[in-house]
């Protein structure tokens, strides 16, 4: 499969903090083990994903202007290199899922209760297809164009919402333990950081793969710094024992912004900001699985798979769960596991990679 997009290293850098905020930035998993040490979870957990992204500028700078399948199939043969994408493949899609799974959750339950979840779904994916659809090219310069704000409105929230926290609630700090401390690692680690591996398939298509290390370093940072503040907002915005209780933590912040009498409900600008960054996401999560399912079928053009994967996605978001309460389980104790067998199988890429730099 012949691959001619090409993508600045700035554009690269804002689909990786794209990707990182995702669905993610509503949630935060990690608070009901490590409560008010939940940061430290949140920096051991981006400190991986740093490693991770690391990982994938070596691979890419080792192999420039190769794709994984390529360099896979110099080591392993066109059928090991096509059963090794398979687990790839299937990751992606049900990335994909969890994350139209998350949207319609989330407006059926704060937004529009009386709406059928398919519209949210069916809507979003084939909104989100169109663009893929029209190349990588046309998604960085859409990243271009809307995470710089995006990031400008997340600091606007933060000095809008500081006058109504408590920085006293957050105290005392270091009262976790260790094994609380690790499952809050697990659970926030493998929700988005070590996601991360999906984008092995898109920093090749970058113009200067030897900046990837600082590109990757300075995503990591900013969406770490990002999300750490989640819990510690849900913390000292409801206090330790209400705001654990939360799903949507930051959704819920954002509903005591209020700036005088003409300047309410700025949940409703965090609405956008979630809608924009799960658009991100999901397309990368397209574009994943289209490039995979097009090497394993043998195509030279991944973009008439966009539209399928689509729909075919949108399907299982609709019966993945029987109820949240499943979907939660799922969160904390499936999805790590399943995460973790992947990350095996990304390091067994790169050692793959790695070996074969060496020999050649």
């Amino acid at each position: 499969m012949k691959h001619k997009e090409v993508i600045s290293n700035w554009q690269h850098t804002l689909l990786v903090i794209g990707f990182l905020f995702g669905n993610s930035m509503i949630y935060s998993m990690g608070i009901r083990y490590a409560e008010r040490d939940t940061f430290l979870a949140e920096i051991i957990s981006g400190f991986l994903g740093a490693i991770i992204l690391l990982a994938i500028a070596l691979t890419v700078n080792l192999f420039p202007n190769k794709t994984p399948y390529q360099i896979m199939q110099k080591k392993l043969g066109a059928i090991g290199a096509k059963l090794l994408l398979i687990p790839f493949f299937l990751f992606s899609v049900y990335v994909s899922v969890t994350i139209l799974d998350d949207m319609q959750v989330f407006m059926i339950t704060l937004v529009m209760e009386e709406t059928p979840p398919w519209v949210f779904i069916f809507t979003l994916a084939l909104a989100t297809a169109w663009v893929v659809r029209q190349g990588l090219e046309v998604l960085a310069r859409c990243a271009e164009l809307i995470i710089p704000i995006l990031l400008a409105l997340f600091v606007v929230f933060f000095f809008l919402i500081f006058p109504e926290i408590n920085f006293e609630e957050q105290l005392p700090l270091f009262t976790s333990n260790l094994v609380d401390i690790c499952k809050a690692t697990a659970v926030i680690a493998s929700f988005p950081y070590l996601e991360t591996i999906l984008l092995l398939f898109v920093a090749p298509r970058v113009t200067k793969p030897h900046k990837l290390y600082k590109s990757h370093i300075l995503a990591i940072s900013i969406a770490t710094f990002c999300l750490s503040w989640r819990s510690v907002l849900a913390i000292t915005a409801y206090g330790l024992n209400e705001g654990t209780r939360y799903i949507f933590t930051m959704f819920q912040v954002s509903r005591l912004i209020s700036f005088g009498d003409f300047f309410e409900r700025v949940e409703i600008l965090f609405l956008a900001f979630f809608f924009f960054m799960i658009f991100i996401k999901i397309a990368l999560c397209f574009y994943v699985s289209a490039n995979c399912l097009a090497s394993i079928l043998s195509l030279k053009n991944y973009k008439p798979l966009i539209m399928p994967i689509a729909i075919f996605t949108s399907a299982l978001a609709l019966n993945n769960y029987g109820n949240f309460q499943e979907k939660l389980i799922f969160q904390f104790i499936s999805w790590p596991l399943i995460v973790f067998v992947m990350v095996c199988l990304f390091v067994f890429f790169c050692l793959l990679t790695y070996y074969t730099s060496i020999k050649s």
